[in-house]
């Protein structure tokens, strides 16, 4: 082999070489890309969770009041007459 053609082959590898890397760095970019969107929709996720335990929470504190109860046994008490009248006629 002269001296020409290691040189050639010798560049061409170096090409090679060259355009692996740039594949690699594209590759790393998409898994890092990757990687902050599923950091983001954890911490998306954890936001729902902490308000769905908030609405949960009001929504218990709500249901607890007098106010609830009495209309809860309002509307239970009507669904019962209503059925009731609904059989006998």
């Amino acid at each position: 082999m002269t001296e020409q053609e290691k040189n050639d082959a010798r560049a061409e590898l170096e090409e090679e070489l060259l355009k692996l890397h740039q594949q690699l760095l594209e590759r790393d970019d998409a898994f890092r890309a990757w990687d902050e969107r599923v950091e983001a929709l954890e911490r998306e996720k954890l936001d729902f969770s902490q308000r769905l335990a908030r609405a949960e929470g009001d929504i218990r504190a709500m249901q607890s009041t007098k106010l609830w109860r009495l209309g809860s046994r309002y509307w239970n008490t009507r669904d019962r007459v209503k059925r009731v009248l609904g059989r006998a006629g």
